[in-house]
């Protein structure tokens, strides 16, 4: 990840599974999520110094970056694992079937997030309606409710005459 999620650990490479909470056992091997956290590899760490997860992080921090040949020169130097994720690399952005499929999920992802963010924020809005129609059967004024729930001033007009409905 190229920001900092789990805030809990200063490692960069946090692995996780699946436990049972009350007796305490893991439900299987096959399913483990491990984050990459690459801002907390430091930026002036040398690639010689690098061990292990560090090199992955390395990779996935200074692939696709302008002038960072030499580091990759390096990390290429460093191991053969890399060389392999490199040479990978390359054949995989120079094939453009590969290239449309990769560009393909990744819209899917992006639209994905789109729609969960869309529905969240419709949910808020939802949520701020019916606390603005609980104020207004409380008798609440209307400008601490626009105030109180950020709605238009017309959609609590809008809320209030429907109020004002149900109660005749």
């Amino acid at each position: 990840m190229s920001y900092n999620a789990i805030s809990e650990s200063e490692k960069l490479h946090t692995h996780f599974k699946l436990i049972e909470r009350e007796e305490n056992f893991t439900l299987t091997e096959d399913l483990q999520i491990h984050y990459l956290e690459l801002p907390k590899l430091p930026e002036d760490k040398e690639i010689l110094e690098l061990e292990g997860v560090e090199l992955w992080v390395a990779f996935f921090r200074e692939t696709g970056k302008e002038g960072n040949e030499e580091k990759l020169e390096k990390l290429k130097e460093r191991s053969e694992v890399m060389t392999k994720a490199m040479k990978s690399l390359e054949t995989v952005s120079s094939d453009e079937k590969m290239l449309e499929a990769y560009r393909a999920r990744e819209k899917a992802r992006m639209d994905e997030l789109a729609k969960i963010a869309y529905a969240k924020k419709q949910g808020e809005i939802e949520k701020a309606k019916q606390i603005a129609e609980e104020m207004f059967k409380l008798g609440i004024d209307i400008g601490v409710i626009e105030k109180s729930t950020k709605l238009a001033l017309e959609e609590l007009i809008e809320i209030e005459k429907r109020v004002i409905s149900e109660r005749s």
